[in-house]
C-alpha cells in the first residue's frame, strides 16, 4: 500500500510540474508578444508624430500660398517682375 501511495504522489508531482511548465511557457509567450506589440506601438506613435508635424507644415504652406507675399515672390522669380520704385538688376550674360 505504501508503494501505491508513493507512486500516486510521484505521479501528482509530475503532473504538477508538467502543468507548471505549460503555464510558464504560456506566460512567457504572452509576455514576448506584449513586448513586441509595445515596440510596434511605439514605432507607430513616432510615425504618427512625424506625420502630424508634416501635416502642420503643409497647412502652413497652404496658408502661405494664399498670401500676397507668396504671389509677389513667385512673380519676381518666374517673370522678373518688380514693384513700383524698384530697380531690376540682371547679371551680364557672356556670349
Amino acid at each position: 500500500m505504501n508503494k501505491k501511495k508513493h507512486k500516486s504522489i510521484y505521479f501528482l508531482t509530475f503532473v504538477l510540474f508538467l502543468l507548471t511548465g505549460v503555464v510558464f511557457i504560456q506566460i512567457s509567450s504572452a509576455y514576448t508578444k506584449t513586448v513586441s506589440k509595445e515596440n510596434e506601438l511605439q514605432i507607430l506613435e513616432e510615425e504618427l508624430t512625424r506625420e502630424k508635424e508634416k501635416q502642420i507644415r503643409l497647412e502652413e504652406d497652404v496658408y502661405y500660398i494664399d498670401t500676397d507675399d507668396f504671389i509677389i515672390e513667385k512673380a519676381r522669380q518666374e517673370f522678373n517682375l518688380i514693384q513700383e520704385g524698384e530697380i531690376l538688376i540682371l547679371p551680364k550674360v557672356d556670349d
